[in-house]
């Protein structure tokens, strides 16, 4: 055999290796795994352990074995996913709150008792408009299917 068609059966074989050994390192709950972690360069309180495994297996392990550090990184991810969870919930907390005072500071900044839906409830002009629109949809309902279909 040539070099051209020792190559070629090189990389079928790698291929072949690594999509036999692949999907058994995945575990069943990961959603995708194209996805990319965020930076790790950033202070991570709840996932130093796994950030600090997967430098080291990075470190330690050949790159030709893109596989190797899977498990590492599935587990990381995880991880992430819970630590993004819980500070998305800690921040969020009392959303409610700071959006009413918000809304309370905006109305006494510009001078008006009514929320911006209160106000549009009022407008005459935007009822009307509302009106007929919904009169256009009623009257031809597969109009905007049509057009973001294209046809």
């Amino acid at each position: 055999l040539d070099g051209a068609a020792t190559g070629h059966r090189e990389r079928r074989v790698l291929y072949y290796v690594a999509s036999s050994i692949v999907p058994h390192a995945i575990p069943p709950s990961t959603e995708s795994t194209s996805k990319m972690h965020p930076p790790l360069d950033r202070p991570h309180p709840d996932c130093e352990k796994e950030v600090d495994a997967l430098r080291q297996c990075h470190a330690t392990t050949s790159k030709l074995k893109f596989w190797a550090c899977n498990e590492i990184k599935f587990a990381m991810d995880q991880c992430l996913k819970v630590e993004k969870q819980r500070m998305l919930k800690e921040m969020n907390k009392d959303f409610e709150e700071k959006r009413q005072r918000e809304e309370d500071a905006f109305r006494d900044a510009v001078g008006q008792e009514l929320t911006f839906d209160q106000y549009l409830k009022q407008d005459r002009e935007y009822l009307s408009a509302e009106k007929a629109a919904q009169d256009r949809r009623k009257a031809n309902p597969d109009l905007y299917t049509r057009k973001a279909n294209g046809s």
